[in-house]
């Protein structure tokens, strides 16, 4: 909640206040709209029999659901990130990156319930390719 709280004030005027309801509603748009996104990216992997969601898949979902306007943006974003966790002008060993990074293990929600659940795994396919690959 406070994240939320503190990029509502950003783009308020100094003296502006939020009231507490107005930071609950925002919340639980922000949830939903992870929800929504996060299920159709879901359903792509499920239907590709994957297990792990990534960025692209992501991306392809708010494409699917008519957000493209944010897509070119964060396709730039995300291979920026990329870039840096794998140590490209920051002088870290891809390895080291790679072994670092965590990704989300996504669940399809049954239908009775509106929240997707998540599990950490240690490492993504992405991660175990790359690895296969410099050896």
């Amino acid at each position: 909640m406070a994240n939320i709280a503190r990029i509502m004030k950003n783009v308020l005027p100094e003296n502006a206040k939020v009231a507490k309801e107005a930071k609950d509603v925002i919340q639980e748009c922000v949830s939903e709209f992870v929800s929504f996104i996060t299920s159709e990216a879901s359903d792509k992997c499920i239907q590709e029999k994957r297990k792990t969601i990534n960025g692209d898949d992501l991306l392809y979902a708010m494409s699917t659901l008519g957000f493209d306007k944010y897509v070119e943006p964060l396709k730039l974003y995300l291979q920026k990130y990329r870039d840096a966790a794998r140590g490209s002008g920051g002088g870290t060993d891809s390895k080291q990156a790679n072994a670092t990074s965590t990704t989300k293990t996504i669940t399809k929600p049954s239908s009775s319930s509106s929240n997707v659940d998540m599990m950490e795994e240690e490492e993504d396919d992405e991660n175990e390719e790359n690895e296969a690959m410099e050896e």
